[in-house]
């Protein structure tokens, strides 16, 4: 699961309540660690299932609101009589979501997750996908206490502990602990500016990707072509380094140009990026298949 980039818009306003989903048991539209915000307004941010539980959160978050106190949910969605969810109910597990204020300890908890994985990887990315160190969030539910206590660790580093007050919870056992996992976004990284690169950062950043531009030409690196990508302008042959390529990324090649093309290639093949892409002719892609990496499918086009 992927820390969702709408975290960082709720620092500058109070009020908002984030529900996550920290436990399923049987089948869910998506996976224990899901986050969804809510603010009393009516206004929402991602999403926690396929419609099943967001409009109840969102009635609890508009009556009541949750500014100093937290809410742990069971949602059975087994049932398909009037006593469940109906039978409009597409998930057919039990969910378990923790709704709480979001607080300047949840937010550091985030910031301090992006801030360790940017620290362990800043040298030189991740060199293997077995390297890369997975957030955890525990959560434990003292009955006894009325609170749930919220520790966070990155790779066995702990980086968050804090406590949050719980209205009373049905169905739920005392002492019950979830863990959730987050992992680092993948990045695609794009070897060439041209006309036609646009349009592929904007479906990869809608996808969930962090997406870098490299390219050699400066007046094609414009922030008004590239709003959701991070930019490189250097050298050909600095291009892989720059960009900090490891076996963890997708990338594609698009400089249009053959010579660029080929040198880009020898220095991803030290690499063995996750998925390289070549956009080029079948018969100029012949020619240079013995310089590419990883190739997920047919890359070329």
């Amino acid at each position: 699961m992927y820390v969702p980039r709408f975290l960082s818009s709720l620092h500058a306003e109070s009020n908002w309540a984030v529900a996550s989903l920290v436990h399923v048991a049987g089948s869910s539209y998506l996976p224990s660690g899901a986050l969804m915000a809510f603010h009393p307004d009516g206004r929402s941010l991602g999403v926690i299932s396929g419609g099943c539980l967001e409009a109840d959160l969102r009635a609890r978050v508009e009556s009541d609101g949750v500014r100093d106190t937290a809410q742990l949910l069971v949602y059975d969605l087994r049932r398909t009589d009037d006593l469940g969810f109906g039978p409009g109910a597409g998930c057919d597990g039990v969910l378990t979501v923790l709704l709480e204020p979001w607080t300047d300890d949840l937010a550091h908890m985030f910031e301090g997750i992006q801030a360790a994985w940017a620290l362990q990887s800043a040298d030189a990315g991740w060199p293997s996908l077995s390297s890369i160190p997975l957030a955890r969030v525990r959560r434990v539910w003292h009955r006894g206490l009325g609170c749930v206590t919220v520790m966070c660790d990155v790779g066995g580093h702990l980086v968050a502990r804090y406590s949050v007050p719980v209205k009373p919870a049905v169905g739920v056992p005392a002492d019950t602990e979830w863990d959730v996992y987050y992992e680092p976004r993948p990045r695609l990284v794009i070897f060439g500016a041209g006309p036609d690169v646009p349009p592929i950062v904007s479906l990869a950043h809608r996808a969930g990707f962090d997406v870098v531009v490299w390219d050699w030409r400066e007046e094609l690196l414009r922030r008004a072509r590239f709003p959701h990508a991070k930019l490189l302008l250097t050298g050909t042959e600095e291009a892989v380094a720059a960009a900090r390529v490891s076996s963890y990324d997708h990338v594609l090649v698009i400089t249009h140009q053959y010579e660029r093309d080929l040198a880009i290639l020898r220095h991803l093949a030290r690499v063995s990026p996750f998925y390289t892409g070549l956009l080029a002719s079948r018969k100029r892609a012949a020619r240079m298949r013995p310089c590419q990496v990883v190739v997920g499918g047919d890359p070329t086009g």
